[in-house]
C-alpha cells in the first residue's frame, strides 16, 4: 500500500460518530458550558465515583449555574451516558495518533527497500516501542484509567452505558483491526482483540508501580508482532 492510500487509510478509520443524549448546542458559548459540565462530571466519577454525579455537585465543580445544567442534561443519567461518551471520544483521538504514527512507522519502512526480512524485523520493532510507550502514557493517566474502570463496571448494571461501553469497544477494535487490514495483516480485527488485551493487561501493572513487568511488557509486545508481520 503506498503512502498516499495508507493517509486515506487512516482518515477514513477516523470518522467515528459518538452518540450524545443531552440537549446539543451550537453557540461558543454554549458549546464551551456543556463542555465544562462533561469535564466536571469526570472529575466527580474520578473522585467520588458514579453516586457522586448530581446536579448540583456537577455545577459547583464546572462553575456554573445549577439552571444550566439542567437545561443540557435533564436526567443524571442523560449526563453520565454523555460524560462516557466525552470521554470515549477523548481516548479515542489519543488512540488515533497512536495509530498515525504506526501508520507513518509502516510507511517509512517500505521506503528503505530493505529486504522483507530486515524490514519486518525492523517494523516489530518499532510497533512494539510505540505500544509499550502508550501503554506507559496511558498508565501515567491515573485519573483516566481510574474513570474507565468505574464506567465499565457500573455498566454491568446499567443497560444504557453498557450500549455506549459495546459501541466504544468496537470502535477501538474497528481502529486496531482496520490498521492490521490496511497493512496486510490477516485476520485484522481477530488480531485486534489481542493486542488491546495486552495493553490493558500491562497498563493495570504499571498503573497499580509493578514496574518490573514492563519487560514482560516488552517481551510480549515483541512475540505479538512477530507472529503478525511477516
Amino acid at each position: 500500500m503506498d503512502n498516499d492510500s495508507l493517509a486515506t487509510s487512516a482518515a477514513r478509520n477516523s470518522d467515528y460518530q459518538f452518540t450524545y443524549l443531552g440537549r446539543q448546542t451550537r453557540r461558543k458559548d454554549g458549546i464551551a458550558t456543556r463542555m465544562a459540565i462533561l469535564d466536571a462530571c469526570l472529575t466527580i466519577v474520578a473522585n467520588e465515583g458514579i453516586r457522586g454525579v448530581r446536579h448540583r455537585a456537577v455545577a459547583e465543580v464546572a462553575q456554573v449555574s445549577l439552571a444550566a445544567t439542567t437545561y443540557y442534561f435533564e436526567d443524571i443519567q442523560m449526563l453520565i451516558h454523555d460524560s462516557l461518551m466525552h470521554f470515549a471520544e477523548l481516548a479515542m483521538a489519543r488512540s488515533e495518533k497512536v495509530k498515525l504514527a504506526a501508520y507513518q512507522l509502516f510507511a517509512s519502512a517500505h521506503q528503505t527497500c530493505e529486504p522483507k526480512p530486515v524490514e519486518a524485523k525492523s517494523l516489530v520493532d518499532h510497533f512494539s516501542l510505540l505500544v509499550l510507550n502508550h501503554i506507559y502514557d496511558k498508565a501515567a493517566d491515573v485519573n483516566a484509567r481510574r474513570i474507565e474502570r468505574i464506567f465499565y463496571e457500573e455498566a454491568i448494571k446499567k443497560p444504557l452505558l453498557a450500549k455506549a461501553i459495546v459501541m466504544l469497544e468496537n470502535m477501538i477494535l474497528d481502529s486496531v483491526g482496520g490498521f492490521f487490514d490496511d497493512i496486510g495483516v490477516e485476520q485484522g480485527r481477530l488480531r485486534a482483540h489481542g493486542l488491546v488485551a495486552l495493553i490493558r493487561h500491562f497498563e493495570y501493572y504499571l498503573l497499580i508501580d509493578e514496574q518490573d513487568k514492563a519487560d514482560d511488557a516488552s517481551k510480549n509486545l515483541q512475540l505479538f508482532f512477530n507472529e503478525i508481520i511477516k
